[in-house]
């Protein structure tokens, strides 16, 4: 269970906040994954690369690449559908832009959209890996939800996903340990 602050971080957000309103709370809640007493680095509004996109939120394990990305929406993104499909298109491409910095054997991506979360994982060791998910491919000519708002399932305060987000933070502390000792 998180701590008293994080739930009164995201409590005090209206549903209508915008998104950098998230970014106190999602920073809060990063530093306790990934504590500062760690080698893991929150990185917040960090630039990918020599592009001008810039990442919300990257964590690096000590000076190397990044092992996760984390992209933050606001709430009201979650009714449309153009707005899911744009934020699903976002983290993929990081991950892309990403993928070849990362030494571990998976990149981790998360797409919060206010408090929802949805999970994405990229095998960086192949080149022609699939981004998991899979997209939902878009129709030529009708509108089709490619980011259903099913994906955005896990609520980050609900205890039940607080697990699984704890287990992605497992898995990558694991992995770090494993890969730099």
């Amino acid at each position: 269970m998180w701590l008293a602050v994080v739930y009164e971080a995201f409590e005090v957000i209206g549903h209508n906040a915008a998104k950098n309103k998230f970014y106190g709370p999602f920073n809060k809640l990063l530093n306790i994954l990934f504590p500062c007493s760690s080698p893991f680095t929150v990185h917040p509004q960090y630039t990918l690369g020599s592009t001008q996109q810039c990442a919300d939120f990257i964590i690096t394990y000590g000076q190397n690449g990044p092992v996760l990305v984390i992209e933050v929406k606001p709430p009201h993104n979650y009714l449309h559908i153009a707005n899911r499909a744009a934020a699903d298109i976002q983290v993929r491409t990081h991950m892309h832009t990403m993928a070849a910095s990362c030494a571990l054997e998976t990149l981790y991506s998360i797409s919060a959209i206010g408090t929802q979360l949805t999970f994405y994982t990229l095998d960086t060791g192949n080149i022609n890996a699939d981004i998991s998910p899979p997209p939902i491919t878009c129709h030529p000519t009708q509108v089709n939800d490619t980011a259903t708002a099913s994906c955005w399932h896990r609520d980050v305060l609900c205890c039940s996903r607080e697990m699984a987000l704890c287990g992605i933070a497992m898995a990558i502390s694991n992995a770090c340990t494993t890969l730099y000792g």
